[in-house]
Parts: C-alpha cells; sequence; structure tokens
C-alpha cells in the first residue's frame, strides 16, 4: 500500500502542491524541517507573513524579527494634506454667510472646538450639513444614517474609539468595507484594515451622532481582544503572540503597525483574536 501511495506521488509530482500537501517549517534551525514533519505537523502549524512554522517555538524568533522592526519605525499620522475649511465650504453653498462664519471661527479660538461643532451649537449649520460639508472635504460619500448591518465586531472596539470610526457596511463578495467616519478619514487605520482583514477599506462620512449611538451599541465587554498597556521589548511581544496562538490552536497570525500601536490577529477556524502592543 505505503509503495503503491509513493509510486502515485511520484508519477503526480510536477502536478502536487508540496508546500500544502506537506509544508516545511520557514525556522531554519527547526530539527523537524522534513516533509514527514511537515505532514504529521500540519494540524499544529501556522503561517505567518505567507511562510509556515510547524510549531509556536519556531514562530517565536520571526516575530520578534518582525516587532523590533516594527518598534523602530518611523511614523506619521498619514492625514496631513491640505484640504478646504469646512466653513468655507459651507460659505460657497450658501449655508452660512461671512459675519455668520467670523464667529464660528472666533467660538473656535476660544474653546477649541472644530468649526463645525461651532457651527452646530451657535444653530446656524444642522449636523447633516456639516456631514455632506466633511464628505466633500475628504473626497468621500455620506453614508445614510439608520442603515445597520452589524458587522462592527469585524474591527477591533480599540481602533473604532481611539481613531473615532465604525464599520458600516460590508459588500456582499465580502472583500470590500465601508468604515465611516464622523471628523477626519485616517488612511493609516484603513490601511491597517485592508492588511489584516483581506479587504478593500472604503471611507465614508456619517454623522457624529450616528457614530456616537453606533459605538454605544457595541459598548459590551470584548472577550476577542486584549490591549498591553505598559510597554514590552520585541521579545516579550514575541513570546506573548506564540502563547496566545499555542493556546488557541491558531491558524495564522498577522501583525500590521497602526500609528501608535502593533496590531496583531490570531486567527483560528473558531473565530479571532486581537492584540494591541504599545509603540514608544
Amino acid at each position: 500500500m505505503i509503495t503503491e501511495l509513493m509510486n502515485t506521488a511520484r508519477r503526480m509530482g510536477s502536478k502536487i502542491n508540496w508546500d500544502e500537501l506537506a509544508p516545511r517549517c520557514r525556522w531554519e534551525r527547526c530539527r523537524r524541517r522534513t516533509r514527514w514533519q511537515g505532514v504529521l505537523r500540519k494540524s499544529v502549524g501556522v503561517r505567518f507573513a505567507d511562510q509556515w512554522y510547524c510549531g509556536a517555538e519556531c514562530l517565536r524568533e520571526e516575530l520578534e524579527r518582525r516587532f523590533e522592526a516594527l518598534l523602530g519605525e518611523r511614523r506619521g499620522a498619514g492625514n496631513r494634506k491640505h484640504r478646504t475649511p469646512v466653513g468655507l465650504l459651507l460659505l460657497s453653498r450658501g449655508i452660512l454667510d461671512e459675519p455668520q462664519l467670523y464667529a464660528a471661527l472666533q467660538a473656535h479660538r476660544e474653546t477649541g472646538a472644530r468649526v463645525g461643532e461651532c457651527l452646530r451649537r451657535l444653530g446656524i449649520a444642522n449636523e447633516g450639513q456639516i456631514t455632506a460639508a466633511l464628505a466633500v472635504q475628504w473626497g468621500c460619500p455620506v453614508y445614510p444614517a439608520g442603515e445597520h448591518q452589524g458587522c462592527e465586531r469585524l474591527v477591533p472596539r480599540l481602533l473604532q474609539l481611539k481613531h473615532r470610526m465604525t464599520p458600516v457596511h460590508l459588500a456582499d463578495s465580502g472583500n470590500c468595507m465601508f468604515v465611516g467616519f464622523a471628523q477626519d478619514v485616517n488612511y493609516t487605520v484603513l490601511l491597517a484594515i485592508e492588511q489584516m482583514l483581506d479587504c478593500h477599506a472604503e471611507p465614508c462620512m456619517i454623522d457624529e451622532s450616528e457614530l456616537e449611538r453606533r459605538l454605544g451599541s457595541d459598548a459590551g465587554n470584548r472577550d476577542d481582544e486584549v490591549a498591553f498597556t505598559t510597554a514590552l521589548t520585541a521579545k516579550e511581544m514575541a513570546m506573548s503572540v506564540a502563547g496566545y496562538a499555542e493556546r488557541l490552536g491558531a491558524d495564522r497570525v498577522r501583525v500590521h503597525g497602526c500609528l501608535d500601536h502593533i496590531w496583531v490577529r490570531v486567527e483560528r477556524a473558531a473565530g479571532k483574536f486581537d492584540l494591541f502592543f504599545q509603540r514608544p
């Protein structure tokens, strides 16, 4: 029987995807770095950065290298670009006049609140008008209020709260996610979502009250994410992630830098688990 299987494998050798059928551990110092070990350990192996590792021990060193690179990486906000001010957009639309704009700018200087918020407080423009102006400012559509698909849990709550955004719609194909912002569109966060979820992230604008409602409706404790509040070394991060991957029986680990955090997603058949580490 074994001889027949080997002969069949030889005849089909050019057609078999050996990296899929019997992967070889990517860690060069692995003592189990053979095809047969790949078959035996396929169920406990983990994929990271398009490479396969036969276990958490082998994965840890590669994770440490990745974390060292992310800790030393220069980063910026990713949003600094000249855009027409909201007040001027509303002025050009005839929603306010120059004295009203000056009044809003004076309130902005005195309170530090955004110009749009000052316009709303003064009763000069309503929330819908301000949202529409922001959409023009950022060149994205307005997502209709009241539409609710229930895809908020696809993105960690920590990111939603910190960057004032929330997923509002996932296309039927599953490869395009609309992410709602109420103020500034953060393209660095959108890129992180694309990399970690294997989808295209498209920005849109929603009312501030709608964002608050959506974030409030998902205010329960998340049992699928954890944030480390103290700074850790690359080695400590790698050990933590490898430990989670082993305990949860992970199939894949993804890592991406997202402004002042390092976002790690541990994927398994039963779902996902997100970890966040502080970057200095």
